[in-house]
C-alpha cells in the first residue's frame, strides 16, 4: 500500500511539474500578450492605393509585359521582360525607383490579378526565411548573381513571396533556411511563378528588386524581449512545490487521526498481590 501511495505521488508531481513549465513558458512569451496591446492591422492592409494610381516606370516593355506566361517556372516568353526589368534595376538608383512605387499591395491581390501588377513597381514586408545565391549565367546582363529570397509577408505569412534580388545588405544571412530576418522590399512585380513544393508544385508571387532594407536584429534588444528559460524553469519548480505542499496539506487534512500508541508496559501481564486478592 505506501508503494502504491509513493508512486502516485512521484506521477502528480511529474504531472504538476510539467504542466506549471508549459504555463509558464506559454505566458512569458511576449507574443502571447499581443492582444492586450490591441494592435492596428498592418499598413498592407489599410493603404492600398486606388488602382488607377498604377504607373509604369518610364521604359519598362510593356509589350514584353503582355509575353510574360504565368503559373510557369522561367519559359522562353519571360526572357525579354526579365531582362527588361532586370537592366533598369541595374542601372537606377534605388531612390528613384521608389518614387513610382504604388506602394503596399496584399499577397492575395498579387496572387489572384498578376496582369494587374505585371510591371508595376510595389513594396511588400515581412520576414525572410530563405537566401539561395544564385550564379547568372545570361551574358545580356551584367550580373554575377542574383539572390533568391523566399518571404513570409504580413498580409499573409503562412504563403511565400519570392524575390529576386540582385543584391543584398552587407552581413545579410544566407541558405535554404535562415532565421527569421525584417525586410522590406520595393521593385518589379513580374509574375505568378511556379515552384515545387514537397509533394505539389505550388505557386507565389516572385518580384524582381535592386535590394531591400534589411532590419538588422540587436542583440540585446532581442535578449530582453525574449524570456530567460532559467528563469521560466526556477519559477516553474516553485509553482510545482508550493502546488504540491498544498496537496499534502489537503490529503493530511482528509485522513482519520491515527491511533493513540499505547506503551508496550501496558500489555505485560503482573498477577494480583495478596491485598488484592483477599479483597476479591
Amino acid at each position: 500500500m505506501g508503494i502504491k501511495i509513493v508512486n502516485v505521488r512521484v506521477l502528480l508531481i511529474v504531472l504538476i511539474l510539467g504542466g506549471a513549465l508549459i504555463i509558464v513558458s506559454e505566458l512569458m512569451h511576449p507574443t502571447r500578450w499581443n492582444w492586450l496591446t490591441q494592435q492596428t492591422i498592418p499598413a498592407e492592409q489599410t493603404d492600398i492605393k486606388p488602382l488607377e494610381q498604377r504607373v509604369y516606370y518610364p521604359g519598362v516593355d510593356k509589350e514584353a509585359l503582355e509575353k510574360v506566361f504565368d503559373n510557369s517556372y522561367w519559359v522562353s516568353s519571360d526572357l525579354p521582360a526579365w531582362k527588361n526589368l532586370i537592366e533598369i534595376l541595374r542601372d537606377v538608383p534605388q531612390s528613384e525607383l521608389n518614387k513610382y512605387s504604388f506602394g503596399h499591395v496584399p499577397f492575395v491581390q498579387l496572387k489572384s490579378t498578376p496582369k494587374t501588377f505585371r510591371g508595376v513597381l510595389i513594396n511588400v514586408r515581412g520576414n525572410a526565411r530563405q537566401c539561395i545565391p544564385i550564379k547568372q549565367t545570361n551574358k545580356d546582363v551584367d550580373i554575377e548573381c542574383i539572390y533568391q529570397i523566399a518571404l513570409s509577408p504580413d498580409s499573409s505569412p503562412s504563403e511565400p513571396i519570392v524575390i529576386n534580388s540582385i543584391s543584398i545588405p552587407p552581413g545579410f544571412p544566407t541558405g535554404e533556411e535562415i532565421e527569421p530576418q525584417r525586410i522590406e522590399c520595393t521593385g518589379f512585380f513580374i509574375k505568378r511563378w511556379a515552384y515545387s513544393a514537397q509533394k505539389d508544385v505550388m505557386t507565389a508571387p516572385l518580384i524582381l528588386a535592386k535590394g531591400f532594407i534589411w532590419q538588422e536584429p540587436v542583440k540585446t534588444a532581442e535578449s530582453e524581449s525574449e524570456p530567460s528559460y532559467w528563469l521560466i524553469l526556477g519559477v516553474t519548480i516553485l509553482i510545482a512545490i508550493a502546488l504540491y505542499l498544498l496537496i499534502e496539506l489537503r490529503i493530511k487534512a482528509s485522513l482519520p487521526p491515527k491511533p493513540r500508541k499505547i506503551p508496550v508496559e501496558d500489555f505485560v501481564f503482573t498477577p494480583p498481590t495478596e491485598d488484592e486478592g483477599s479483597r476479591q
